[in-house]
């Protein structure tokens, strides 16, 4: 159990230098604190973070903004980045196996955890670069270009204080890929303890390309497409678990979750396109909406438990030691290519504004089928489909706004 305190700080103005070119200040001040029952306030830190952006109207028009922004923004304050340092929070687990004719056989007992913060971690945060050029075109027309630059560090993980760890060197039996593992000589006494953990970092980079029609004779259109990468040793999802993410976790409490832990990371759609459009019939009170989304797919990588010295899998004192087999994002899910309709019918209803509709909803249209997340450990069902994406499916509603 965790207690959390925020208090938060705003401060921001626009400075209109010349009447084409306008500055945007700003900072954000948080003050974190975080308490567990026994302890008082075992978390305090305080994250500033400041912000600039500009807007410079380049043909004194209005019809072409070059427009650019930095900012730092620290990451949600969330118990997970201290609650397990409660103590008293990890208890032993039994294991036993129970046979069909009741004998039940002990296999002993895991050892007790102990987490401390036995130091303030700072919060993580993500420094932002933006830099953006508009362009009226004719037609109620807009052309835009965005470059993007995110990287995030001072990631929060329960890390080993007291491990003892023996470097193995060996090569990974499915891939051939040479590394080097660390035997855990002491895992029940070790203590893990919150730490920020420097080498972790994770980037992205993206190049997009916008064209919009405003709602214009009836009917608008957004197209758009998009460049990116994302790269690092820690994922892009909320949920450490395997392959590291923005919640501390277990998966960093030994080194080997850093081999060839650098790569792609899992959401990494290199290639995005979008495609939103609306066609409205006046005469029939009928809109026809589509939305076309097209992505690159997920990646994911081979774990292997298999570190072959002498010809033979490495037996670890800690037990079965599952590692990445390769870089990062070595491979690829199939690509998202799904079409999304919708006719409504509406009827004005009163003098007020009221608007009465009638929609009908079809979602992947096509009904492309694909896996969304793959088996990623070696074994005879690596690469075996876990999830899917969702058919076809209809939504029939009916709303009323005002």
């Amino acid at each position: 159990k965790g207690t959390i305190e925020r208090e938060s700080l705003f401060a921001q103005d626009s400075w209109r230098v010349t009447p084409s070119f306008t500055v945007n200040v700003g900072v954000r001040a948080e003050f974190n604190q975080g308490s567990v029952p026994g302890d008082d306030n075992i978390f305090d830190n305080t994250a500033v973070a400041p912000r600039l952006g500009i807007a410079w109207d380049l043909t004194k028009d209005g019809k072409t903004v070059l427009k650019a922004h930095y900012g730092r923004y620290y990451e949600k304050f969330v118990a997970t980045e201290f609650y397990y340092a409660q103590p008293g929070a990890f208890t032993p687990l039994e294991y036993r196996i129970i046979y069909p004719s009741g004998y039940i056989e002990s296999l002993g007992e895991t050892s007790v955890e102990t987490v401390v913060m036995d130091q303030q971690p700072d919060q993580p945060y993500m420094d932002q670069y933006i830099l953006g050029l508009d362009r009226e075109l004719p037609g109620g027309m807009t052309l835009s270009f965005t470059y993007i630059n995110r990287e995030k560090k001072d990631f929060i993980e329960t890390v080993s204080r007291d491990g003892i760890f023996t470097p193995v060197s060996g090569t990974i039996r499915e891939t051939g890929n040479p590394a080097t593992l660390y035997d855990y000589e002491n895992p029940e006494d070790d203590v893990l303890a919150y730490r920020n953990v420097p080498d972790l970092h994770r980037k992205y980079e993206g190049y997009m390309f916008v064209l919009n029609r405003r709602l214009r004779d009836n009917w608008q259109l957004m197209a758009s497409y998009t460049y990116s990468k994302g790269t690092g040793n820690i994922d892009n999802r909320t949920q450490s678990g395997t392959y590291g993410g923005d919640s501390p976790s277990s998966w960093l409490n030994t080194p080997n979750s850093l081999v060839y832990a650098q790569g792609k990371l899992t959401n990494d759609p290199t290639h995005q396109v979008k495609l939103q459009g609306t066609y409205i019939i006046p005469k029939l009170n009928l809109s026809l909406s589509g939305n076309y989304t097209f992505n690159t797919g997920d990646t994911y990588t081979l774990r292997s438990s298999c570190l072959l010295v002498d010809g033979s899998c490495y037996r670890f004192n800690q037990g079965t030691t599952r590692v990445f087999g390769e870089p990062r994002g070595s491979r690829r899910l199939d690509d998202q290519s799904e079409l999304d309709l919708r006719a409504e019918w509406y009827l004005d209803v009163g003098q007020n504004g009221g608007r009465f509709g009638v929609f009908l909803d079809v979602f992947n249209v096509t009904n492309q089928a694909r896996f969304t997340s793959v088996e990623s450990r070696a074994g005879s069902a690596f690469e075996t489909g876990l999830t899917t994406n969702t058919p076809r499916n209809y939504r029939l509603g009916m709303r009323y706004s005002f």
